[in-house]
C-alpha cells in the first residue's frame, strides 16, 4: 500500500517503520523533527541497516522525495526541490537519482528568465519563425537545460497549436500550399504530438469533401457535354487525392464520340 513502510512482526524497527508510514501519510516526508519519515527510517536504518523491510521503506521514500522534488521543479519552486535533495542525499544509495535531481535544481536558475523571456513573446505574439527572438526558441533553450521542464514543453505545444489553427484556416480558404506549408511547421515542433494528427486528419476530410464536390461538378459538365470543364474539374479533384481515372477514360471516350464522323 502507498506510502506504507511497517512491516509484519514486533520490535522496535517495525515500531518506526509504521510510524514512518504514519508520518508520511501524513505529508511529514522530511520535516525537520524527529518524528518525520525521514527520521524514523533513519534510525530503522542505524539498527537493522540489512533488514528487507528497512531497505523497502528506504527505496519507498527515496521515491516519494524524488517525485516530490520533480513536482516541485515542475511548479517552479526551487526552494523546496532543495529540501527534497537534502533529504534524498540523507539517505543510503541511489546516487544517480540524487546527481539528475541536482542537475534539475541548477539549471532552474537559469530556466527560469528564460521561461518569463518566452511568456512575454507569447503576449507579443511572437510565437515561431527565424532566429532566436521567438517563444519557439527560447522554448528549446529551457528544453536543452531541463529536458522534463512542464511550462516549455506546454509552451512548444501552445505554439504548435497556432500552426495547427493557421493550416485549419488555410484549408478552409481551400489554399492548399499555404495548409501544407503550416503543417510542416507544426510537424518541425513536435512531430509526434496528437494534435498534429487530429489535425491532418481534419483537413484530409475537408479535402476529400471538395473534392468530391468538384467530382459532382465535373459529372455534371460531362452529361451536358462540357468535356473540357469536366476534365478541368476531375484533375481539380484528383489533385485532391480522388480517383480519376475512370471519369477521365469517359471523358476521353466522349471525346472520340464527338469527334467520330462516319463516312
Amino acid at each position: 500500500r502507498e506510502g506504507s513502510f511497517g512491516s509484519a512482526g514486533k520490535g522496535k524497527v517495525s515500531e518506526l517503520l509504521t510510524a514512518a508510514g504514519k508520518a508520511a501519510r501524513g505529508g511529514n516526508l522530511a520535516g525537520p523533527d524527529k518524528d518525520s519519515a525521514l527520521a524514523l527510517v533513519l534510525e530503522a536504518v542505524a539498527q537493522a541497516p540489512d533488514d528487507p523491510h528497512v531497505k523497502a521503506a528506504v527505496s519507498l521514500l527515496h521515491a516519494r522525495l524524488v517525485a516530490n522534488a520533480q513536482q516541485s521543479l515542475a511548479s517552479g519552486d526551487a526552494d523546496a526541490a532543495r529540501a527534497s535533495l537534502d533529504a534524498l542525499e540523507r539517505l543510503p544509495g541511489h546516487d544517480g537519482d540524487i546527481a539528475a535531481v541536482s542537475a534539475r535544481i541548477d539549471a532552474a536558475s537559469k530556466v527560469q528568465p528564460l521561461l518569463e523571456q518566452a511568456s512575454e513573446l507569447v503576449q507579443k505574439g511572437k510565437l515561431e519563425g527565424p532566429g532566436d527572438d521567438t517563444a519557439l526558441a527560447v522554448y528549446r533553450k529551457v528544453l536543452s537545460l531541463d529536458p522534463e521542464n512542464v511550462v516549455a514543453r506546454q509552451g512548444l505545444q501552445r505554439v504548435q497549436q497556432a500552426a495547427l489553427d493557421r493550416a485549419l484556416t488555410a484549408a478552409a480558404q481551400n489554399d492548399d500550399a499555404k495548409a501544407d506549408a503550416a503543417l510542416a511547421d507544426a510537424a518541425a515542433i513536435l512531430p509526434s504530438s496528437p494534435a498534429l494528427a487530429q489535425t491532418r486528419a481534419r483537413i484530409a476530410d475537408m479535402r476529400s469533401g471538395r473534392a468530391d464536390n468538384l467530382m459532382t461538378q465535373a459529372q455534371s459538365a460531362l452529361d451536358a457535354g462540357n468535356l473540357d470543364l469536366a476534365q478541368k474539374l476531375a484533375e481539380q479533384a484528383g489533385a485532391l487525392g480522388a480517383s480519376t481515372d475512370a471519369f477521365l477514360a469517359r471523358v476521353e471516350n466522349a471525346r472520340e464520340y464527338a469527334n467520330y464522323h462516319p463516312g
